[in-house]
Parts: structure tokens; sequence; C-alpha cells
């Protein structure tokens, strides 16, 4: 028990510090090429930290996950080359290699993000439905703002530069979406990596807008 809680501390610790020295990187215009670059590790990170964590071992929660990777990838694909979907937008170069003009990473943001919301939201809510709608109102809370400084950190670029509201409309149906797959058919509990990793997150983008960009 006392070898867990330490080990517990330690992935705390590699969340949270990591969030710090980004915002820090990123602060400073002599390292944020740097830090840019070192973005698509940072995502392999936490969501590493997070899936090791869960410790589900299972062949279900391995094929949900992947199916959620392949779906989140796919619905990346069309929404960039229709514009139907988000809107219009095109991806950077900061979440790393791509296939087909979209981050090979997005899959795996889709899965960790979800998985992170609906643990959270399973610290107040057991109603399965209000659990999956919370969990996705959580998603476009984060998006929200992602999406005022994407253009800056080279994520993404909106048309005109103007994020349309279909987007987290969007962003919303499908997180909807796939927080029904983990509720349907993994048992999913509150975590306390999860609220450190979406408080980290969502802290890190309101401080880089208010304070950098």
């Amino acid at each position: 028990m006392e070898r867990e809680k330490y080990l517990e501390k330690i992935l705390f610790f590699l969340v949270i510090s990591s969030h710090i020295a980004g915002f820090i990187g990123l602060s400073i215009s002599l390292t944020r090429n740097i830090f840019l670059f070192l973005v698509p590790f940072h995502l392999i990170l936490n969501a590493g930290i997070l899936l090791f964590y869960f410790n589900d071992k299972s062949i279900k929660f391995k094929f949900i996950t992947f199916l959620i990777f392949i779906a989140g990838f796919l619905i990346e694909y069309f929404g960039v080359h229709t514009g139907k979907i988000f809107g219009q937008y095109k991806y950077g170069s900061a979440l790393g290699f791509k296939v087909l003009d979209i981050p090979l990473l997005i899959g795996l943001n889709w899965v960790m993000l979800c998985i992170t919301t609906l643990s959270v939201s399973e610290i107040y809510f057991k109603n399965k439905f209000l659990k999956i709608i919370i969990a996705s109102l959580l998603m476009v809370g984060l998006d929200f703002w992602i999406e005022k400084i994407c253009h800056s950190l080279n994520f993404w670029f909106w048309a005109d530069n103007f994020v349309p509201f279909q987007n987290f409309i969007a962003w919303f149906l499908f997180s909807l979406f796939i927080c029904c797959l983990l509720e349907v058919f993994i048992t999913m509990k509150f975590k306390k990596i999860a609220l450190v990793i979406y408080t980290s997150q969502i802290s890190f983008f309101v401080l880089l807008k208010v304070f950098i960009f």
C-alpha cells in the first residue's frame, strides 16, 4: 500500500510538473520552439500515465480504446477534408507526425481526454446519463480554452482565424458518443489522476491565454 501511494505521488508530480515546465517553456520566446517540439511527447507521457494508473489490461478495454482511437482519427480526417463537421480548419506541425494531414496522436488524445472527463464526472454524478453529459461538457470547456491559443501554439488553424460555433457542437456530440462507448462497455471509476490531468490541462491553457498569448 505504501509503495502504491508513493508511485501515485510520483505520477501526480510528473503530470503537474510537465504542465508547469511547458507553461514556462512556452512563455519564453527563446525556448518556445523547443517546447512546441516536445508537445507530442507531452501528450504521450500524460496518456501513458493515465492508462498505467487505470491498469485495465482486459481485451475489452484495449478493443474499445483502439476503436475510439480510430474513430477520433477518422472524424478529424473528415473534419479537415470536408469542413462540414467542425468547420474549416487544418493542422499545424506542433502535434507531431501526420497521416493524411492528420496528426496520428489526435486519436490518442480523444481517448485520453474522454477517459479523463468521464472519470472526473464520476465524482459528483452516479447517474449514467448525467455523468456522460457532464463529461462531454467538460470536453467542450477544455476545447473552448484550447481554441483561444491553438493558432499561437501551431496546433491547428481556422479559416479566417474564426472558430465556428459548430465546432463546439461537434465536440460535444462526438464526446457524447465516445463517453457512451466507455460507459457501456467499460467499468469507469473515479481516479485521482484524471482530476489531476484535467485540472492541469485546463489551467495550462487558461494561464497561457491570460498571461502569454
